[in-house]
């Protein structure tokens, strides 16, 4: 059997007001699925993580991005909560021959994401008329991953990753909160004027809106080149070069029966048993 890690705590606000949550759920939740791939003898983990364990660099700072072998260095508690889990994996590799590969990823989008998350939070408030926060000056980085292309990045980690090697995962399509959002309202068709700054958020949400994140695929694009090329390369780097931003507002979630949701798991399942090969 296999096993992947990839429900978790990950909202850093509500990990900077509620810290002990992601310390139970990222870090104790991490463990006691260790321990059970452990004691029923699971073939394969994989842990699905954060490029914000190697924390943020200042705007100006010149440099490829973060790698695989970069220090951990969290910003936040959710971060911190990652890395710990992160480390926990590794050592379970080590200590107990277990099969783990950790992924790293930047920031994802996509269908049906909770509205406490960056993209979905604008469509809500520009589509209900109520002005988009932006904290600090809105000039703090970030990479857009597209949820498909994530998945599919994991999917290969799952059938070609060697064990105890973690992999970066990222679209290189980094651009600034502010940009992001007026491109968001743009294809909404909202005026500009709905963006709102606040200078009056708490010491930390300040710090958080000021860094630079950016992770470099090293790994996967050296064993799977083709497969790694910028998601969004239209003119002005639209995180929508997938999908319009229209799908937060379409219908709710496809509702699935208990007996579907087996047949999708024994599905899944089936696709990770058939390893065909790993990256050395």
């Amino acid at each position: 059997g296999s096993e992947m890690c990839i429900r978790d705590r990950s909202h850093v606000d509500t990990s900077i007001k509620s810290p002990a949550i992601f310390t139970k759920t990222n870090i104790e939740g991490t463990g006691m699925l260790l321990d059970a791939c452990v004691k029923f003898a699971v073939a394969r983990f994989h842990q699905i993580s954060t490029d914000e364990v190697y924390g943020d660099k200042p705007l100006d700072y010149d440099w490829r991005g973060f790698t695989e072998e970069s220090p951990l260095q969290p910003s936040s508690p959710y971060a911190a909560s990652k890395a710990s889990a992160d480390l926990l994996c590794l050592a379970y590799a080590r200590t107990y021959n277990l099969n783990v590969t950790v992924s790293r990823s930047s920031n994802n989008y996509g269908k049906w994401q909770h509205t406490e998350k960056l993209l979905p939070k604008i469509i809500s408030l520009a589509e209900h008329g109520q002005k988009v926060p932006v904290y600090g000056s809105g000039l703090n980085k970030r990479d857009w991953l597209y949820v498909l292309d994530h998945c599919v990045a994991v999917d290969k980690i799952i059938r070609h990753g060697k064990a105890g090697h973690i992999y970066n995962v990222a679209a290189g399509t980094e651009m600034s909160n502010l940009t992001f959002i007026k491109l968001v309202l743009k294809i909404l068709a909202k005026d500009e004027n709905a963006i709102e700054f606040m200078t009056n958020g708490t010491k930390a949400t300040l710090t958080f809106s000021q860094g630079r994140y950016k992770s470099v695929i090293r790994k996967l694009a050296e064993k799977h080149p083709d497969d790694c090329q910028i998601v969004a390369d239209n003119e002005d780097g639209s995180i929508c070069a997938h999908v319009p931003v229209a799908w937060i507002r379409i219908s709710p979630p496809k509702q699935y029966t208990e007996e579907q949701r087996q047949q999708m798991g024994e599905r899944m399942r089936r696709n990770i048993s058939a390893n065909t090969g790993v990256w050395e």
